[in-house]
């Protein structure tokens, strides 16, 4: 979970260095400098230990633990490593705009750094553990990082396909559509990713192995793929993970196999059999889809073109959904300790895996995900006796899973009767990207609802038909010098719509000068080709034209 938020942290990054991100001088010698600081904290944290300062010494690993986060900021922000990495490549690194291929190396000092910090952190345990926790901790970072990779080559290979690059960017039904099916790729994929980048290997064969077939035959499970996953024995786990039956995989731990006897580990089985035959994955991630989905839709009618409005509700909603993630969660493992119980038909196996497997020290404690063992157990002794309390948590579990599934139908009902709304506006646009301009009037005749403004551009590109983009360039240029600025924004939208990113700068220095009068002109037009900038600068001068 934790390279998960460090990733999701070095991703945050990149989009704010790309909104708020100020210009500096590149010094590709920080790059080198900051990956020399893990080991400069194991240092410190490792003398503290000796010396006795545990609790500075905690800090400091902390500090490590957290490093390659804050030195991907610093990547950006003090080195300008995007500009050196533009410099080198020519190509844009921008995880705004479309993903290519060159937004890779943009996450190589993040990679690096947190190889390096994975290293020093390992170094703290010594011997023959070191080698080993750094191939275990580097392998977890892997299973996080390569999902990002798939995402960014598959993007760039959509990407390279003008037509239907287009076409996501432009219609709203295909790009949710994009996002679908690039979310099932990731369901789908990640049992693979995980087996792959995981030490797994199939479970082999022997007492374990058939006690685990005779315990999915029992509950009617498909647990042909059952992985044992070698963690050097430092991690006690069992997961399922993947929600279609034919790509299902179940991984057990090698320090758990090792921990548990063989009524105790069929209960734990049974425990995740329980997860996938609830269907706590699908309510997680109907619940999850509805807040997401939902504040789009709330920001859409209470604060719509407000930045700041939606991402406060957005905020709110991710805020609630994780406190009601955490709720769901404790319970729900409470509600496959319960279908273990039923399967078995005894507790006591799992009560004994439960205290084994959490030790003397975290009984009482309670999680964001789980309840602690002693709360766990006392419901597990309870149901077994009675079976009151377990009805009454499955009753509203039960409801909870069908209010988050229909939730999640009308949220997405009403998000598709949107995006159906916007199809043949969408179409219009789509045609003007591509310079058909006829087509865009004809489906433009066909609109009930015109927008003046779309009416007007699509009339003014009808007008004069098939037409190359250095021809939009020079009338727009020839109406600027008229004082024609209605014309000329729209031969500068026509251009912009069409990939011209000389007209889409034009426009927004022309906007940047009508919103902020007396701005300085040189700086407002720095990024400016000369060809138009002979034609501007009169423009922006200060006095009566």
């Amino acid at each position: 979970m934790t390279y998960l938020i460090q990733v999701g942290l070095a991703l945050l990054l990149q989009v704010i260095w790309e909104e708020v991100g100020f210009a500096s001088t590149p010094r590709w010698w920080l790059l080198v400098a900051f990956a020399f600081v893990p080991h400069g904290l194991w240092f410190v944290a490792h003398r503290c230990y000796l010396r006795g300062r545990f609790r500075l010494a905690e800090r400091t690993y902390r500090a490590l633990h957290w490093s390659p986060v804050w030195l991907q900021a610093a990547a950006l922000f003090a080195a300008d490593w995007i500009e050196i990495l533009e410099g080198l490549t020519g190509s844009s690194a921008s995880l705004v705009g479309w993903p290519s291929l060159a937004l890779l190396p943009a996450f190589a000092p993040f990679a690096v750094y947190s190889l390096i910090a994975i290293d020093a952190r390992a170094r703290l345990m010594g011997g023959a553990r070191s080698h080993a926790g750094l191939r275990f901790q580097a392998r977890l970072f892997a299973a996080v990082f390569v999902p990002l990779i798939g995402y960014v080559v598959i993007a760039s290979l959509v990407g390279a396909l003008d037509d239907l690059r287009l076409s996501i960017e432009t219609v709203a039904v295909w790009n949710a559509l994009y996002a679908v099916v690039m979310l099932a790729l990731f369901a789908i994929s990640l049992p693979w990713v995980l087996c792959n980048t995981w030490e797994t290997e199939p479970l082999p064969p022997g007492p374990e192995r058939a006690l685990l077939d005779a315990v999915s035959e029992r509950a009617k499970f498909d647990g042909r793929r059952l992985f044992l996953w070698h963690t050097n024995f430092s991690m006690a786990n069992a997961a399922i993970v993947g929600l279609l039956p034919a790509y299902r995989t179940v991984i057990f731990s090698d320090l758990l196999l090792s921990q548990l006897n063989l009524r105790q580990l069929a209960s734990v089985y049974a425990h995740e059999i329980g997860h996938a035959k609830r269907g706590h994955v699908p309510i997680f991630a109907a619940w999850a889809f509805a807040a997401l989905f939902g504040a789009d839709l709330a920001a859409s009618a209470l604060v719509e073109g407000e930045p700041v409005g939606t991402a406060l509700i957005l905020a709110a909603s991710v805020g609630i959904w994780f406190l009601g993630f955490g709720w769901m969660s404790r319970r729900f493992e409470l509600e496959a300790d319960l279908f273990s119980l039923r399967l078995c038909g005894d507790a006591a196996p799992l009560i004994a895996a439960l205290e084994q497997v959490s030790g003397p020290h975290a009984r009482s404690r309670t999680s964001w995900r789980h309840f602690s063992t002693e709360r766990r157990i006392e419901f597990l002794e309870e149901a077994q006796r009675d079976g009151q309390q377990a009805a009454r948590l499955e009753r509203r579990l039960f409801w909870v899973g069908r209010i988050g599934i229909v939730a999640f139908l009308a949220i997405m009902a009403m998000e598709a009767r949107g995006l159906l709304g916007q199809w043949p506006r969408d179409q219009v646009l789509l045609d003007l990207r591509r310079g058909a301009y006829a087509s865009a009037a004809e489906r433009m005749a066909q609109l009930t609802d015109e927008d003046p403004a779309l009416g007007a551009l699509v009339r003014r590109a009808a007008a004069v038909g098939e037409i190359s983009l250095a021809e939009l360039a020079e009338r727009a240029r020839r109406a600027l010098v008229a004082g024609e600025f209605e014309a000329a924004n729209q031969w500068l939208d026509l251009g912009a719509l069409r990939g011209d990113s000389d007209m889409a700068r034009v426009q927004g220095v022309l906007a940047a000068a009508h919103l902020q009068p007396g701005s300085d002109t040189a700086d407002l037009l720095r990024d400016i080709p000369d060809s138009w900038r002979s034609v501007l600068e009169p423009l922006l001068r200060p006095g009566p034209r």
